[in-house]
């Protein structure tokens, strides 16, 4: 296990907050904007196909803060199992650095594990996590008080 942005960390979103109300047309970096790619990651998006997807720098502060699902404090712990090249991870890694919350991420070999993935949000506390649909019904299976210090659950 790896912790990001733990509780001693500055969040970034005081950061981005002054950054929109003060931020010139363009970057202080020459030739740098928010409509600059900032990632290329996979989606199955409604096809079920992995499909590679461009996203902006622009849309990664829409999906991680000041929207109306989700409030990510720097008490929060994120668990972290997408692949980082796919879609899903976007939230989970942008979410936590953005907001000064905590990253979990587990061990490669003991991501396909339920055992171990019970066992490490169980020990770190995890209170978000974006999951598939299929995963959530396996923890319920394998350990229902494994969900028990979340607060928010999304699905994808």
């Amino acid at each position: 296990m790896w912790s990001l942005a733990g509780e001693e960390a500055t969040p970034l979103r005081p950061l981005l907050n002054e950054a929109v109300i003060s931020r010139p047309s363009r970057s202080h970096r020459a030739g740098r904007t928010a409509k600059d790619l900032c990632l290329y990651v996979y989606t199955s998006g409604t096809t079920g196909n992995p499909k590679g997807t461009l996203i902006e720098h622009q849309s990664i502060p829409r999906i991680t803060w000041g929207n109306n699902y989700l409030n990510i404090n720097s008490n929060d712990r994120l668990l972290q199992l997408s692949n980082y090249a796919f879609d899903g991870s976007v939230f989970d890694i942008y979410g936590a650095l953005i907001n000064g919350a905590t990253l979990v991420l587990i061990e490669p070999s003991k991501a396909a594990d339920i055992q171990s993935i019970c066992g490490l949000i169980k020990e770190h506390e995890v209170t978000v996590g974006f999951i598939t649909t299929a995963l959530f019904n396996l923890l319920v299976s394998e350990d229902p008080q494994s969900l028990k210090s979340f607060r928010k659950i999304l699905f994808g």
